[in-house]
C-alpha cells in the first residue's frame, strides 16, 4: 500500500522481493540501485550491508562516468570555441589586407569552409535609390550557384529582404516559399538553394546589406552556426563601409576630375574666341580641341546658309572618307542630328 504503481508492476512481473538503494557521491544523488526477485527472500542486515557497499562503487563509477564526460564535452565546446575564435581572427586579418570587397568574401568564404561548411557565400548590398538589396559578389563550390551576382532582390517577399529591414538574422532550414514567395530559390527544383544563414550588416547603427551562406541541403545549418555567422557579419560590416566610403571617395575624385577637365575645355576655349578673329581659324581650332578634351572622334560645325536654306559643313573633325569631311559638304535637315 506504500508504493501502489510499484506493487501492481511487481504483481504484474510476479516480483515478491524487491529492495532498492540511493547512488549518491559527494553529496550528489545520481539514482537508484534496485535487486528484485521471484521468490519470497528476506534480505537480512549484512546482506543490506553488502548491497550499500555495492551501491557506493556503482555511484562512483557512475559519477566518473559522468565527469568523464562532462569534461570531453567541456572539452569539445573549448575546441570549437578556439576555432571560433581562430576563425574570427583570420577573418579580422583578411579585413585590413583587404580593401575590394570581392576578395575579402572569398576569403572569408575559404575561412569559413572548415568550421561552418557551405556551398555558398554572398554579400548583397542595400541601394537606396531603387530600394533593394543586389547581390554584390558571392562564391559557390560544386557548381552550386545558390546567389547571382548582380541579382535584384526586393525587400518584400525574401528572406534576404527580412533579414536588412528587421537588422535580424534568419536561419532557414528548408523552403519556405509561402513565407517568401517573391524567392525564386524557395521553388523546390534539383540544386536550388534548401538552407541558409542570412545576417544583417550593420555598422554604427547603419544598415548596409546581408552576408549568407547556403546549402543545396535541408537542415545544415543550425543556430550556432547562425550565431557564429552572426559575430562574422559583425567584422565584415566594417569593411564594406570602409569600402564603400573608398568607393564613395574615389567616385568624388572622378567626378572632380571630370568638372576640371571641363573647366580645362572652358579656358581653352575662352582662349581660343579671345585670340583669333578669322571665323575659319577658330572653328576648325575649338572643334579639334573638343576632340582632344572630351576623347571624342569627331567634331565639326555646320552653319545656316540663308540663300541655300541648308546646314553647310564649315569646320569638320571627321575621319578620312565620312561624307561631312569636306568643308561646304550641305547637311540635310531631314534624317540628320544637325538638321534636328
Amino acid at each position: 500500500t506504500r508504493f501502489p504503481q510499484f506493487n501492481k508492476l511487481a504483481r504484474q512481473n510476479g516480483v515478491k522481493s524487491y529492495c532498492a538503494l540511493p547512488l549518491t557521491s559527494a553529496g550528489r544523488r545520481l539514482g537508484a540501485l534496485g535487486f528484485a526477485s521471484v521468490k519470497n527472500v528476506v534480505w537480512n542486515d549484512d546482506d543490506q550491508e553488502f548491497l550499500t557497499q555495492v551501491a557506493r562503487q556503482v555511484a562512483v563509477a557512475i559519477d566518473n562516468a559522468i565527469n568523464f564526460d562532462s569534461v570531453r564535452s567541456a572539452e569539445r565546446r573549448a575546441a570549437r570555441e578556439g576555432d571560433r575564435i581562430k576563425l574570427l581572427l583570420e577573418i579580422n586579418n583578411a579585413i585590413v589586407s583587404h580593401l575590394e570587397l570581392g576578395a575579402l568574401v572569398k576569403s572569408i568564404s575559404a575561412s569559413l569552409l572548415g568550421v561552418l561548411p557551405h556551398e555558398a557565400a554572398g554579400i548583397s548590398l542595400y541601394e537606396p535609390k531603387e530600394n533593394l538589396l543586389r547581390e554584390y559578389e558571392n562564391v559557390a563550390y560544386k557548381g552550386f550557384a545558390a546567389f547571382q551576382k548582380g541579382m535584384a532582390i526586393p525587400l518584400e517577399g525574401t528572406p534576404a529582404g527580412l533579414v536588412f529591414t528587421s537588422g535580424q538574422p534568419l536561419l532557414l532550414k528548408r523552403p519556405d516559399p509561402e513565407r517568401f514567395p517573391v524567392d525564386l530559390g524557395q521553388r523546390p527544383a534539383e540544386g536550388s538553394r534548401k538552407s541558409a544563414c542570412l545576417a544583417p550588416l550593420i555598422s554604427h547603427g547603419r544598415k548596409l546589406g546581408i552576408l549568407g551562406v547556403g546549402s543545396p541541403q535541408e537542415d545544415r545549418f543550425a543556430e550556432e552556426d547562425l550565431e557564429l555567422l552572426t559575430q562574422v557579419a559583425d567584422q565584415v560590416a566594417i569593411a564594406v563601409e570602409n569600402s564603400v566610403n573608398f568607393e564613395r571617395a574615389r567616385e568624388a575624385e572622378r567626378e572632380l576630375e571630370r568638372r576640371l577637365d571641363h573647366l580645362r575645355l572652358m579656358l581653352r576655349v575662352t582662349n581660343t574666341v579671345v585670340s583669333r578673329l578669322n571665323l575659319q581659324e577658330l572653328l576648325d581650332v575649338i572643334s579639334a580641341t573638343i576632340c582632344e578634351e572630351i576623347g571624342c572622334d569627331t567634331a565639326g560645325v555646320g552653319l545656316y546658309d540663308q540663300k541655300s536654306e541648308q546646314l553647310i559643313a564649315f569646320s569638320t573633325q571627321f575621319p578620312p572618307g565620312h561624307p561631312f569631311r569636306e568643308k561646304g559638304v550641305q547637311i540635310p535637315f531631314e534624317g540628320t542630328s544637325g538638321g534636328l
